[in-house]
């Protein structure tokens, strides 16, 4: 069924992307067409010229009877299309815009986000300089420890040597000092003879000489 005149006027009046009025006459069509380029021209930003051009094509000047219909319509038709043309590429404009814009802002959140990172990279390379002094302290504390390891191992090894030597020295001291008083005890059992009889002094300044000389002789380890 054919699409009444309030149909028509509903129709091109709220024309969306996706209504191609096919089921029209092509009368009827250039009709519509005129109406939805009438309704997108007063969105459209041009210029005086551009601006001029279609809307001889779509407005009426009053001079329709003389041009005649096909005349008038073929105007509005190459207007509605001009149009249309215009509004495309206004929104591919609009989108390319917005494009931009959304580049510039994510090139904006790129550089902010490199800014950060090197300033994260130069707080690194600050704490690696800093660890890198630390270990080089540290290193040269354990050169230090491992000197003074380095020198208490030779007094250790002077302190067992001492050590050794006092102990020879003790045992060394020990065996005179037994030998003295053994040779003391056999001198005292020497200078009574069974009943109480003195010694000569002679003989008791003989044997202490004796002793002396034995002590004197004493081998040393």
């Amino acid at each position: 069924m054919y699409p009444t005149i309030h149909e028509f006027k509903a129709r091109s009046d709220h024309a969306d992307p996706d209504e191609s009025f096919e089921d029209l006459h092509r009368s009827d069509f250039i009709l519509a067409a005129g109406r939805v380029a009438r309704r997108k021209i007063r969105q459209l930003d041009l210029n005086l010229y551009p601006m001029g051009l279609l809307r001889r094509g779509l407005d009426k000047f009053g001079d329709e009877e003389q041009a005649g219909t096909e005349f008038i319509a073929g105007l509005e038709y190459s207007a509605a299309v001009g149009t249309t043309v215009l509004d495309i590429m206004a929104d591919v404009n609009e989108q390319a815009i917005k494009n931009c814009r959304d580049l510039e802002a994510a090139t904006d959140a790129a550089v902010r986000r490199t800014d950060d990172v090197m300033m994260e990279v130069d707080v690194i390379h600050q704490n690696i300089e800093i660890v890198q002094e630390d270990l080089r302290d540290v290193f040269q504390r354990l050169r230090a420890m491992e000197d003074r390891v380095e020198g208490l191992e030779q007094r250790l090894a002077d302190s067992q040597r001492d050590v050794a030597m006092l102990v020879h020295e003790w045992d060394v001291t020990t065996r005179v000092v037994n030998f003295l008083g053994a040779e003391r005890e056999r001198m005292n059992d020497n200078l009574t003879l069974g009943t109480g009889a003195q010694i000569p002094t002679g003989y008791i300044v003989k044997t202490l000489r004796a002793q002396s000389t034995c002590d004197s002789n004493v081998p040393s380890d």
